[in-house]
């Protein structure tokens, strides 16, 4: 678009300079003209409202686009390429006129586009492998040696590069590149998938890497070459077994760590590729992998494996940066009629109100008198391995006294007056699920243990 078909767009206006006009501004009430218009050095068409309307509305008004404001590149020969240089304003952003239209704002990478970020459906979160790998994720599965860390994760690498299910639900299949510096192929990789029931013409999207010339995930080059490899085939999960083997920086060097995610997981993690990286616990197993600090700095889900006393395996998560339905889960390991893990149970850290609601459904299907006060509601649950604080127990006494229609006593300020303990001796009737109280002394002690006798005595406990 020329100057005059624009002016001609344009109510009142009138040439103030050589290179300047002056007209009603289409995107507001205007009676004086306050739009000012201007030719830049490089022909381009320069709006600017005096009343503040935003460029991209005085464009809709006139129902035109910001490319219409820049001169169409003039006709060549044939074997002439068509790209006229492009300045911003400032002078910093030089390109090609289809660069421009492509990214009108190329000095700001990454930039938003909110109108197409907001047109989308709300976002849900996917599972590759459900419970423990969620899609697009940076993962660290990290545990004591010899627990088999490594035979978990292959599992379900396989199941999800081969859409089977793993721990009893179906994955998403997906290309996985594994990257092992720990397992050699022949005599532990080949058993275990063999083990599993695995062919090896099953296996074409399970890129497996055994003890790989690859550069260092915290150096540029490093980084480079794992990218091109994800780009190159497709791989939407990575996987490295153990990442302290591919990082050329000290363990317990912050650096190390904040090189990685620059290098390596911030460009994976842009294009959504999940990333999964094995590690060895600290001396102190609850405090996380061993290492530096910032080694968890970067990470949306953390998985601690260890044994529990009963010879089960716990895979638990106390960080996680989005909603974990399950962040506790019981498995145990199968050898026959296929090695394999099942599921035994899965949890969730519960919100004070909902274990509090819990708690009070536990008493109720005891049963036990809705009027405990709050010292008893706590002994008695603590009788039953729940540990609670007072807090929880005084939320606890409420609920169920709402629940039985039971308006709370309110305690008046004064003295307190001496209250006459109940008289009772509670008595185990055995396998009835109740209990009794009989004439004699108080003995709240007794009262908790028959209780506690009672829930292990109920179905599923």
């Amino acid at each position: 678009m020329n100057i005059q078909e624009l002016l001609n767009k344009l109510e009142k206006h009138r040439t103030t300079s050589d290179r300047q006009w002056q007209a009603c501004c289409p995107a507001h009430d205007d009676n004086t003209p306050s739009l000012s218009i201007a030719l830049g050095d490089d022909e381009r068409i320069l709006l600017h409202c005096q009343a503040g309307c935003d460029t991209k509305n005085i464009l809709q008004a006139l129902e035109i686009e910001m490319k219409d404001l820049y001169p169409m590149p003039s006709k060549a020969p044939k074997s002439v390429a068509i790209n006229p240089p492009i300045y911003s304003s400032d002078g910093d952003f030089t390109g090609t006129f289809q660069q421009f239209i492509d990214n009108p704002y190329p000095d700001l990478p990454g930039l938003i586009n909110w109108q197409e970020l907001f047109n989308k459906p709300p976002f849900v979160q996917e599972w590759l492998a459900p419970f423990l790998i969620p899609k697009g994720k940076l993962i660290s599965f990290f545990g004591l040696p010899k627990l088999g860390k490594s035979l978990l994760v292959l599992e379900a690498a396989a199941a999800i590069a081969t859409g089977k299910e793993f721990l009893g639900r179906p994955t998403q299949k997906a290309k996985v590149l594994y990257l092992d510096f720990e397992n050699h192929p022949e005599s532990d990789i080949r058993p275990r998938l063999e083990a599993m029931g695995y062919r090896w013409d099953e296996l074409d999207d399970f890129f497996y890497l055994s003890f790989p010339a690859v550069g260092f995930l915290d150096s540029p080059s490093g980084g480079e070459q794992l990218y091109k490899m994800v780009k190159r085939y497709g791989i939407e999960l990575v996987i490295i077994d153990t990442i302290a083997r591919i990082t050329e920086g000290k363990e317990n060097d912050n650096d190390t760590y904040n090189d990685l995610e620059k290098y390596t997981e911030r460009l994976l993690k842009r294009d959504s590729v999940t990333f999964l990286r094995i590690d060895h616990a600290g001396k102190t197993t609850g405090k996380g992998p061993r290492g530096a600090s910032a080694k968890q700095g970067d990470v949306d889900i953390t998985w601690l494996f260890e044994a529990t006393k009963d010879g089960q395996l716990r895979l638990k998560s106390d960080g996680n940066r989005f909603p974990l339905e399950h962040n506790n889960l019981i498995i145990s390991r199968k050898g026959s009629p296929l090695l394999h893990h099942e599921l035994i149970s899965s949890t969730r850290k519960l919100e004070p109100t909902e274990r509090a609601e819990n708690l009070a459904d536990l008493l109720d299907e005891l049963p036990c008198s809705s009027e405990l006060t709050v010292k008893q509601t706590a002994e008695t649950l603590r009788g039953l391995d729940e540990p609670v604080s007072n807090d929880m127990a005084s939320n606890v006494v409420r609920i169920r006294l709402k629940r039985a229609g039971i308006a709370p006593t309110l305690r008046k300020k004064g003295p307190r007056t001496p209250q006459s303990p109940p008289s009772g001796t509670y008595s185990w009737l055995g396998s009835s699920a109740s209990y009794s109280t009989h004439s004699g002394t108080r003995n709240n002690m007794m009262q908790t243990q028959c209780i506690k006798r009672l829930f292990h005595s109920l179905p599923n406990n």
